[in-house]
């Protein structure tokens, strides 16, 4: 999930464009998978306002064909094109223990596995389908690193208290900020 606004509403996709003269549009999914997008159908916003969801499916494309029950004409659904699709966060599914939602790993405190002292925050979180990333801005010198986000690299997540040990071994570039 990519942005979240200060309302606390997460954008999970963008309507691309209309498909057919019935009213069905295309939505290019920001979650996991695009089936992933689906748990979402009941819960979906366009700006502040709910959306009933009256079909949906996965597109052979690696994207979602859906309708919408006030948008059920294509000049309608024309309206709806490159609008972005959010939820709020208690509609996200449940995780397992050491599962994290990338938003969650913003602006904790980075611990050293090697002193156990504060190395630095985590600016930001990345997946681009290879696996995640974790940006993090270094105290020392004001350098911004990445982090693989894996059980290897990363030794315990506390969300409670807002931080995260990791394996300094991982940490991969350098460049100022």
């Amino acid at each position: 999930m990519s942005e979240v606004t200060d309302t606390g509403r997460f954008c999970v996709g963008i309507i691309t464009k209309p498909v057919g003269i019935k009213g069905d549009v295309k939505i290019h999914p920001y979650t996991s998978s695009p089936s992933a997008f689906l748990l979402y159908r009941d819960h979906l916003m366009l700006d502040s306002r709910p959306l009933s969801c009256i079909s949906s499916r996965l597109d052979r494309h690696t994207g979602i064909i859906a309708r919408f029950s006030d948008f059920q004409s294509r000049d309608l659904a024309e309206s709806l094109r490159m609008k972005r699709l959010f939820v709020q966060r208690q509609s996200f599914p449940v995780l397992q223990d050491d599962e994290y939602y990338l938003y969650d790993l913003y602006n904790l405190e980075v611990i050293s596995d090697l002193d156990n002292i504060s190395i630095g925050r985590v600016a930001a979180a990345f997946d681009y389908g290879a696996g995640a990333f974790l940006e993090i801005i270094l105290y020392a010198n004001n350098e911004l690193t990445a982090l693989p986000f894996h059980k290897d690299s990363v030794i315990s997540v506390n969300l409670v208290n807002k931080q995260i040990k990791i394996d300094r071994k991982f940490l991969i570039y350098n460049r100022p900020t």
